[in-house]
Formats: structure tokens, C-alpha cells, sequence
């Protein structure tokens, strides 16, 4: 009887380890399955990401290198798909390379913590638009207005990164949300006023923009 005791105390200890085990498992496949929606610096991750994690109105910062001082680059907003170029820790956090944009291709790093894995490539309809040409500029104090090149990348509602080529060959970034300019590059005050159909902007004490309605809306 005492053998028959033990055997069942043996068998009953396997049956619970095996339990245990068996919830260990799946409680880690949850875990795993949760950590996969976001950025893994620690893993290839999916072919795509959605932009995820922010409050309405607020924008997804993209950097020049990982890092949140790094210079801002564009930014992206709630829902935006873009391409993954693979992640890696920094610091504390998981820094992402990615690719936004159908023609002129934005390409920088974000948090991500701000991305979700999305399930497919974005959908060309809804895209944005990009557009090239010139606008009246001047880059030093006391210079007339000439013609500056600009590149845009456009979104829905007024939302645009601008890009306006410099003398020196470097390009001088104002984002636009709600068809109002709001930041520039790291370091420099950007104020504006409007004009009829155009945005008047000054950056620092020596540069000034006019940027028209139709380059931020398109038409």
C-alpha cells in the first residue's frame, strides 16, 4: 500500500510540474506575441510599420541618426505605414530606421515605441503627393529676394515637410501642420505671418520664406 502511495504522489508531482510548465509556455508565447507589435531592435521585425502610440494632433519625430537630440529630419503622423529598415537599442530604448514616401523617399530614425507592426505595404491612393519647384527666399542680411528650390512631401489637411535648398548645398526643413509652420531645424526660431495666400517666414534674423497655399495643399 505504502508503494502504492508513493507512486501516486510521483505521479500526481508530474502531472502538476507538467501543468506549470504547460502555463510557463503560453503565458511566454503571449508575452512574445505582444513584444512582436512593436519594434525588436533585437530581431528582423515585419517588412512594415504603422505609427502608432500618439496622442491626435501630436507627430512622430524622424531623425537624422537614433537619438532623441539627433536633428529632426520630418515627421509622421497617427496611422502613417512606412517601410522597416531594421532596429537597434539605444540606451534604454529601441531606436528604428525607416522609409517613408511613394517618390521623394524620407528616410531617418524613431523611437519604437511609436511603431506597431502593420500587415501590409501601404496603399498607393493614399500616398502622399510630392512635388518640386522654386520660391522667393533670401538666406543673408540685407539680400534681395531670389528663387530658392524646395521639395514636399504633402499629407492630408495642410500637413507637409518642406525642404528648401541653401546656398552651401544644405537643405533648410520646416514642417507644416494644419497648413501653419511649426517647427525648423534644431536650434533656430522660426516665426511667420500671413499674407493673402501666402506664409511669410523668418528663420532666425537673416532668413526669409514666402511659401504659397498651393505648395502645402498642392493644386
Amino acid at each position: 500500500m505504502r508503494t502504492i502511495g508513493v507512486m501516486a504522489v510521483v505521479a500526481l508531482f508530474g502531472v502538476t510540474c507538467a501543468v506549470a510548465q504547460d502555463a510557463q509556455r503560453k503565458l511566454l508565447q503571449a508575452k512574445d506575441s505582444d513584444m512582436a507589435d512593436y519594434a525588436d531592435g533585437f530581431s528582423g521585425g515585419p517588412d512594415y510599420w504603422d505609427v502608432a502610440n500618439l496622442v491626435n494632433g501630436q507627430t512622430l519625430n524622424v531623425r537624422s541618426e537614433p537619438g532623441a537630440g539627433k536633428q529632426i529630419v520630418g515627421s509622421l503622423l497617427i496611422g502613417e505605414r512606412v517601410r522597416n529598415l531594421g532596429c537597434k537599442p539605444v540606451g534604454s530604448s529601441r531606436w528604428c530606421q525607416i522609409e517613408s514616401g511613394p517618390k521623394q523617399k524620407l528616410t531617418g530614425w524613431v523611437n519604437g515605441k511609436y511603431l506597431r507592426e502593420a500587415a501590409d505595404s501601404p496603399q498607393v491612393a493614399t500616398s502622399s503627393s510630392d512635388a518640386t519647384g522654386s520660391l522667393p527666399c533670401a538666406t543673408a542680411l540685407g539680400q534681395p529676394s531670389s528663387d530658392c528650390s524646395f521639395r514636399v512631401t504633402r499629407g492630408l489637411a495642410g500637413n507637409a515637410d518642406v525642404w528648401i535648398e541653401l546656398p552651401t548645398g544644405e537643405e533648410r526643413y520646416i514642417q507644416f501642420r494644419e497648413g501653419k509652420p511649426i517647427v525648423t531645424d534644431p536650434g533656430l526660431a522660426l516665426i511667420f505671418e500671413r499674407t493673402g495666400d501666402l506664409t511669410l517666414i523668418r528663420i532666425g534674423s537673416i532668413e526669409r520664406y514666402e511659401i504659397p497655399d498651393a505648395l502645402i495643399f498642392g493644386g
